[in-house]
């Protein structure tokens, strides 16, 4: 693609000084690195780096540590933005669903300080309203090439080894095998009959397996700080009327950046 023209190239562009940029701050770090006080990601992976230089182990190299917190970059920013959008948009549409986050803000919480993440079990609906977005979202940046590591047969068709194969994510989070109401946005997908948060197996917002989103930690956490931290301060509501428009469609819009307008008023 690199020797094609079109917009692409500028991409590919902006990725290299992106990388420029985090090559920079690993070298900064390198050169006032305490192994006894490791201040960041770059820190320990340095220090894991230093304790694997006499292996065969090739992941710690200082490329990888580039491309490492370049992907964490980008799952930072795009995708924790569009769904944190989307939660607001949610909330917003469903006034219902609002009030009962803000109540429960309000008695895990208060108002004398921000929601932490040792509050996030005290929290089981604002953590269901959250997973629920994620599982709506009919894309994903976790949809990403694999291979097969065998020759396989499956659902009657022959693949055979090394073949490049691609998941449909979005298959899983709308099975009606998987979930009581697939094509509706229900926080209760994740609560079970005592009100209290539950896992499902079906829920693959970071893909699964080996090679799940390395930044899925840091994510969960993001989604769950700032999307409580603004329903505890912040009432929202929508300009325009979407009476007829469905909240998945409202996710849609939100892909192509033609989202309905936010408004806040300070609770």
């Amino acid at each position: 693609m690199e020797y094609l023209p079109g917009q692409h190239t500028k991409t590919f562009a902006d990725i290299e000084k992106l990388c420029d940029f985090i090559h920079e701050k690993v070298v900064l770090h390198q050169k006032t690195l305490d192994i006894q006080e490791p201040r960041d990601f770059i820190d320990c992976f340095l220090i894991k780096s230093e304790k694997e230089q006499n292996s065969s182990n090739t992941i710690y190299t200082p490329e990888s540590l580039v491309r490492f917190v370049l992907e964490m970059f980008f799952a930072g920013t795009v995708n924790i933005s569009n769904v944190l959008v989307s939660s607001l948009l949610v909330v917003a549409k469903l006034p219902h669903i609002q009030a009962k986050v803000q109540q429960e803000i309000a008695e895990v919480v208060g108002t004398n300080r921000i929601p932490g993440m040792e509050d996030r079990l005290k929290m089981p609906f604002t953590n269901a309203v959250i997973h629920e977005v994620q599982r709506c979202w009919k894309d994903s940046l976790e949809i990403l090439p694999r291979a097969t590591t065998c020759d396989i047969k499956f659902h009657g068709y022959n693949i055979s080894k090394y073949t490049a194969v691609v998941p449909v994510l979005p298959s899983v989070h709308f099975d009606p095998l998987q979930w009581e109401s697939p094509e509706k946005f229900n926080p209760d997908h994740f609560l079970d009959e005592k009100g209290q948060f539950r896992k499902r197996d079906a829920f693959m917002a970071f893909s699964a397996g080996k090679r799940s989103c390395p930044g899925e930690a840091l994510a969960r956490m993001e989604l769950f700080l700032f999307f409580s931290a603004l329903l505890q301060k912040f009432t929202f509501y929508l300009d325009v009327d979407t009476k007829d428009m469905d909240v998945i469609s409202l996710f849609t819009d939100v892909k192509n950046n033609k989202y309905p307008l936010l408004r806040a008023i300070k609770c």
